[in-house]
């Protein structure tokens, strides 16, 4: 994975630590739902951050809901008046669309036991970020004997037919759109030559992955020996 792009991930209200609200019955009509992303972010939250917070709290139903960042603001903003998503878990641009349209409330600092433990870059007024993102290219070591230096490698032609990309509608996929248009002389105003160098990369693609997580998949499969990645 090439390491050239690092940004503080914050979320839209999140339950970023056990116990965070201790006072807090979960005793309700329905089940607290968490969204969560899909492919790996969902099975990690099945396996730790579910069963530690059900242990914390005895009495606590939890569901998880895995959707892209834009399709959860999209079921909250369908349904105000009784939001279906009581946690939602953001890339910083959702993370900005959300608090601009009033879908979160703020971070009750005061009911978290761990929120004064967070470093100071992550203790955001509207909810802590969880996690650093690191976005490169990340590719099959077994395939790929020389390692990638450019977003350009794409292009290669040894990988005529090897190449994956994820929906552009996500945030992995939006970013990487600018960054090629960046590299074509482009902006993020001006993405036009990125459409111009998709074009040119038709014959290297093998897939387009629904969303970042499912870009794993189809490493595994053997599909795609290299891609955009985060």
């Amino acid at each position: 994975m090439i390491l050239n792009r690092r940004s503080l991930m914050t979320t839209a209200l999140t339950l970023g630590a056990m116990k965070a609200f201790p006072g807090l019955s979960f005793a309700q009509a329905r089940p607290l739902v968490f969204a969560t992303f899909t492919g790996s972010w969902e099975e990690a939250h099945k396996a730790v951050l579910v069963p530690a917070f059900r242990k914390a709290n005895a009495d606590a139903a939890i569901v998880l809901d895995p959707m892209l960042s834009v399709d959860q603001i999209a079921k909250v903003n369908a349904a105000k008046a009784n939001p279906p998503i009581d946690v939602m878990l953001h890339d910083p641009g959702p993370a900005l669309v959300a608090i601009g349209q009033d879908l979160v409330e703020p971070y009750p600092v005061e009911k978290s036991a761990y929120y004064k433990d967070l470093i100071a870059e992550a203790q955001e007024p509207m909810g802590p970020a969880p996690f650093f993102q690191v976005v490169g290219l990340t590719y099959n070591p077994e395939a790929v004997k020389t390692p990638p230096t450019s977003w350009a490698d794409l292009w290669k032609p040894e990988f005529k037919g090897r190449v994956g990309i994820t929906n552009l509608n996500s945030t992995l996929g939006t970013g990487w759109l600018v960054e090629i248009a960046k590299m074509r002389g482009g902006s993020e105003a001006n993405v036009d030559p990125a459409f111009k160098a998709l074009e040119e990369l038709k014959p290297n693609l093998a897939a387009v992955a629904a969303n970042p997580g499912a870009l794993a998949t189809l490493f595994q499969q053997g599909q795609i020996d290299i891609s955009p990645g985060n």
